[in-house]
């Protein structure tokens, strides 16, 4: 949350509207809608419904005085199940661009440590890396449900994974929670077509694991993306060279002449996916004050 929210006008309104203004902050989604009903989000905020509701309508009513003159002040928009907080990407897109500042400063002192044959000392970055893995992880998880809900979705494979689990109950193997999230996660990347014939298949011949026809029991189905490939086969995207270009300039010249990944050093292409540059926009910041 910028700090600047206690500077605002927003702080010049009376307690329970500052309550209602942060608790839907604090539950927006990351597009900045809030998914409730008026008495839903009164709970949440532990106000009266009758205070949550005189505090919606400051909230959607113009504010002359607001720095952010976007929208004639006003901090939220009735929409279809709830509000959406206006300018919420603006600011979102402001804390992603800080943060691109701050790692480029640090990437480029630690660029010229080793330039100058200096230990490179990585503890300024190790609590932000794991920060970012956090939340690389938490995301990750996040749209692996989304794929196993997309999935359970399809009628052809909501039948056949229902078949799927009545055969593991037959089997007194029932599925456990993390097993059917890897399963689906599993069905989601090969998809509908070879995840119902791997089910079939495996159900037909008495298996407690997913295997598709044809592959070796004991060996999990390799999704298309995760096959080995030849670096030299992929061109190097333009993106990569603009990131080396910003991070380490002194490199420019050089990066210009890559053709594909095989001619980028390792070192420099294993920062790149670790620091899953391109990612940052994602990272949460806090809406308009």
């Amino acid at each position: 949350m910028f700090n600047t929210i206690v500077t605002s006008t927003i702080w010049q309104e009376d307690d329970t509207t500052r309550i209602v203004w942060i608790t839907m902050l604090a539950i927006a989604d990351a597009d900045g809608k809030v998914s409730a009903a008026i008495p839903g989000l009164a709970s949440v905020a532990n106000v009266s419904v009758e205070d949550c509701e005189n505090s919606i309508g400051k909230l959607k009513s113009p504010d002359s005085y607001s720095r952010t003159k976007d929208f004639e002040g006003r901090r939220i928009e009735e929409t279809d199940g709830g509000w959406n907080i206006l300018n919420y990407l603006k600011y979102r897109r402001m804390m992603s661009e800080e943060e691109r500042r701050e790692y480029k400063r640090i990437k480029q002192a630690q660029y010229r440590a080793r330039e100058r044959g200096q230990s490179v000392d990585k503890r300024s970055t190790d609590v932000d890396s794991r920060s970012r893995k956090l939340k690389k992880l938490t995301q990750a998880e996040g749209e692996a449900d989304t794929e196993a809900k997309e999935l359970l979705a399809n009628a052809r494979f909501q039948k056949a994974w229902n078949d799927w689990e009545q055969h593991r109950k037959e089997k007194k193997s029932s599925i456990t929670p993390t097993a059917r999230k890897q399963q689906l996660s599993l069905c989601a990347k090969i998809g509908v077509d070879r995840a119902v014939a791997a089910i079939e298949f495996s159900t037909m011949n008495g298996y407690s694991g997913l295997f598709e026809p044809n592959q070796k029991k004991g060996v999990r189905p390799v999704p298309e993306s995760h096959k080995k490939v030849d670096p030299a086969s992929i061109p190097i995207p333009e993106r990569f060279k603009s990131w080396v270009a910003e991070v380490y300039p002194e490199k420019r010249e050089e990066a210009m002449k890559w053709t594909t990944w095989a001619d980028a050093p390792s070192w420099l292409r294993r920062e790149w996916k670790s620091e899953a540059i391109g990612t940052l926009a994602n990272e949460d910041s806090s809406p308009r004050t």
